[in-house]
């Protein structure tokens, strides 16, 4: 692309002027290739942020993204992931990351595609570390992971090491921008179904009818109350994506057979402090509302890929889950198969 188009589409983009997906595809292209300047990048993360939420914007940032990641093959017929965007400022324990040895102890293959804290203290990849899983950019020991234990965790920075050429941007503005959007989106083992939660409920539908752009099959696109999970302390607004119609709904804690809880009860702290509430969890302890926020938003993940017909059922497989000690078996093997390859390369 020569400059002049590019100067003619950054022109459209401050104007406020509608650009459609490949147009923006080709901007994030060059910010990702590194050819735009520091406040060329600012100027663009801040037109798109005043703009309203958008799926042409996200499916074109999303699709840059993905065309300069590093890929990740498997052979897997079903894949799912569970995770959310962050950015609620809430602070709660890691239930997504809780989620996804759940639905793999189901029998759902979960390639979980996560990274380190963005508004609390324990991101998805802190607290595995701290359960003795260690993130690895070996697509081998990940392929194998998913494979033999039907979970695998794909650390982003090893898969997009283009982001670098946006983050110092990023930081300065200490602002949310559209990439506080696209993680869940950008998954480079390209799941068929999706649960995602977003941190904002105008966000549902947008990245719902982003994610049957990029052939996603199965999704739901949740806000609780505030949250980027399905809430268990108030209701959960969802998008819910199957066969290529986006229909929109309300869950109450009481539809799912769960009681409701306070906020409060799912207040997270450090890695170490959220990684001991899992390992109570998958030793049949810990707190009964994280217990039933992860229930909730597994039996999510077990009804898209239908295991569970609805939510009470699928909150009982998810428990079930957890007191048979499926949960925890799946932990145990990652952490074999991981040192086991440890030991064949030494």
């Amino acid at each position: 692309m020569t400059n002049q188009t590019m100067q003619a589409l950054l022109g459209q983009l401050y104007d406020g002027e509608p650009l459609q997906s490949l147009e923006i595809q080709k901007v994030f292209n060059a910010l990702l290739a590194g050819e735009l300047s520091e406040i060329e990048i600012t100027a663009v993360l801040i037109a798109l942020k005043a703009r309203p939420h958008n799926a042409d914007v996200f499916q074109g940032a999303a699709g840059a993204m993905l065309q300069a990641a590093n890929p990740f093959e498997h052979d897997m017929d079903l894949v799912v992931d569970c995770c959310g965007t962050g950015g609620a400022g809430k602070g709660l324990l890691n239930i997504s990351t809780a989620v996804s040895f759940v639905v793999a102890g189901c029998g759902v293959a979960v390639a979980k595609h996560g990274n380190r804290a963005v508004s609390s203290m324990s991101g998805s990849a802190d607290a595995l570390e701290h359960l003795g899983v260690k993130l690895t950019e070996d697509t081998a020991v990940l392929k194998r992971q998913l494979q033999e234990c039907g979970l695998t965790f794909l650390f982003a920075p090893y898969f997009h090491p283009s982001i670098k050429n946006v983050m110092p941007v990023r930081n300065a503005l200490a602002t949310r921008t559209v990439f506080n959007i696209l993680g869940p989106l950008v998954n480079p083992a390209r799941p068929n179904i999706q649960l995602m939660g977003v941190f904002a409920k105008d966000l549902c539908l947008p990245v719902a009818e982003t994610l049957a752009k990029f052939g996603v099959s199965k999704a739901m696109v949740v806000n609780g109350s505030g949250l980027d999970e399905i809430a268990v302390h108030s209701n959960t607004h969802v998008a819910r994506l199957e066969n290529g119609k986006i229909t929109e709904f309300t869950l109450t804690p009481e539809q799912m057979g769960i009681e409701q809880y306070p906020i409060e009860a799912l207040r997270g702290g450090d890695p170490e402090g959220n990684s001991n509430e899992i390992k109570a969890l998958f030793d049949g302890q810990g707190k009964a509302a994280f217990r039933d926020a992860v229930a909730v938003n597994a039996a999510a993940v077990l009804i898209l890929a239908g295991k569970a017909a609805d939510f009470p059922e699928g909150v009982a497989m998810a428990k079930e889950s957890l007191a048979s000690g499926k949960a925890k078996k799946v932990l145990e093997k990652l952490i074999r198969i991981q040192e086991s390859d440890h030991d064949l390369s030494a």
